[in-house]
């Protein structure tokens, strides 16, 4: 591994990995189970007497440093055809350089990953006014913020050395976390008031948590040089932080994919930590005719959600270290730097430490450490037109800097237009996301028991230019709840 990779890793990143936010599955009153993810309180009184996820998996990336033009589509990726030519001899996609186009336009880059698998979950009404739910659900979240241009530019030059190529940098700034872990949820719902023009509702979520793999780098000073030899980096000054715990798994989820993520083994789990989610909903139901609402038996909804209150304490198979310097020092990307790397990742960063170790002034931090969940404060709103037409508004305002050590979900507004009945439903989500930067509009289908979907269709599968993928898929389905009938 040479500094050539530079750019390389740094670009498909965030493409090769993959997270999500199920917009239309939050606003549709057929989705039952899960509804614990985003309002536990909608349990009570909802339409189904029980409800099953078989089981529902999702991803989505973005980013605003570089958009991907391949030659063969996206879902070449997804099903496994991607054409011999652009593969290399282990079988993986031989990345070019030249497919690849930076946006220079935005002074800070950022990346925003993650996968979500939601695996075998029940929910069952207790008479008319309580709930009661079980569920499990696997979760992979990678993040990289504050990423100047000078760090992109300079990667850059360890490819394109031409002219005007890029030596040297001395501002530049970037964080990255990457986190993954097991929740096991147990959720009750129970309805307060209930009469014919009103209901109220309140639920809670409580979650044992099990850390898989984390790890965060924080650079605050980075000085550095490339020589004459692009092989060699003179490191003028640095400031930066590391740790990590089980790193090695990431090896495994980019061999084997997002399903190597669901149901990790027992040796896989490095912290543990406990969470819980706390809601409440208002019904709002006139006595209008049946004409108007539809079986949903309400005209507006409004719904608040604090989600993802905790934390996970890694304690297992801890690095952690700080390394500064305020003299140059020569790092050497050579042969035994390629070898380490191409043991594992782990192989890799153990190089890097001895190195730290022998040449920076390198300080060990306490042997564990925590990471916060993705805190999020959740408004939802929901308006019944006229009987199968609704309107959904979601509001999801993240709690979490995205300087901390933490598994962070990025800010997001969206506005749900759906079509709404018992056997069909479709959606087209209008979404504001990655902190209110960029813009998207999905797609949303479900018939029966199965649906899929989109947050960010347009980006998603426009041609073969991506700066952003999102898709999910999933099986669930209940037995309805019988409502009485409501008079004219």
């Amino acid at each position: 591994m040479k500094l050539k990779l530079a750019l390389i890793i740094l670009s498909t990143l965030p493409l090769y990995l993959v997270g999500q936010n199920f917009q239309a599955v939050s606003t549709s009153n057929k989705s039952g189970i899960h509804k614990i993810y985003f309002n536990p309180a909608e349990m009570a009184g909802s339409a189904f007497k029980n409800h099953i996820n078989a089981f529902t998996m999702g991803f989505s990336a973005s980013t605003n440093a570089v958009s991907l033009n391949l030659p063969f589509s996206f879902l070449n990726i997804i099903t496994g055809n991607v054409p011999q030519q652009y593969k290399n001899a282990q079988g993986n996609i031989n990345w070019d350089r030249s497919w690849f186009a930076l946006d220079r336009g935005n002074s800070n880059k950022y990346a925003n990953v993650n996968f979500e698998f939601r695996g075998p979950a029940y929910m069952q009404s207790l008479g008319k006014r309580n709930a009661i739910a079980l569920a499990m659900r696997t979760r992979f979240n990678m993040s990289i913020s504050n990423v100047s241009q000078n760090l992109i530019n300079f990667a850059i030059s360890a490819v394109d050395t031409g002219l005007n190529a890029v030596r040297a940098i001395n501002d530049n700034s970037i964080s990255i976390n990457a986190n993954a872990y097991q929740e096991y949820a147990g959720s009750f719902a129970r309805v307060l008031i209930d009469d014919d023009k009103h209901s109220i509702k309140i639920g809670v979520t409580a979650k044992y948590l099990q850390g898989i793999a984390s790890g965060s780098f924080e650079n605050n000073e980075l000085d550095i040089a490339l020589a004459q030899s692009d092989d060699t980096l003179f490191i003028n000054k640095s400031d930066v932080k590391l740790q990590y715990s089980n790193i090695d798994f990431l090896d495994k989820y980019k061999n084997n994919g997002a399903l190597s993520l669901v149901l990790p083994r027992f040796r896989d789990i490095n912290g543990s930590g406990l969470g819980v989610d706390v809601s409440g909903a208002y019904l709002w139901k006139p006595k209008s005719s049946s004409l108007l609402i539809g079986k949903s038996d309400y005209m507006a909804k409004i719904g608040i959600a604090i989600l993802d209150i905790g934390t996970i304490n890694m304690k297992q198979n801890v690095v952690r270290y700080s390394a500064q310097n305020a003299s140059p020092v020569k790092f050497y990307a050579d042969s035994n730097f390629a070898a380490a790397f191409a043991q594992g990742t782990d192989s890799g960063l153990t190089y890097i430490k001895r190195f730290a170790q022998q040449n920076l002034n390198y300080q060990t931090q306490n042997g564990q450490y925590v990471v916060n969940l993705p805190t999020t404060i959740s408004l939802q709103f929901d308006y019944n037109v006229i009987k199968y037409i609704y309107v959904g508004v979601n509001w999801n305002q993240a709690l979490i800097s995205s300087r901390r050590v933490a598994f962070r979900r990025p800010s997001s507004f969206t506005l749900v237009p759906r079509f709404e009945s018992k056997k069909l439903e479709f959606a087209v989500p209008v979404m504001v996301y990655d902190d209110y930067k960029q813009f998207g509009v999905g797609a949303f289908l479900r018939i029966g028991p199965v649906f899929l979907g989109s947050d960010n269709l347009v980006k998603s599968i426009t041609g073969n230019t991506l700066n952003g993928v999102d898709f999910y898929f999933g099986v669930s389905s209940g037995l309805p709840s019988k409502k009485k009938k409501k008079s004219d």
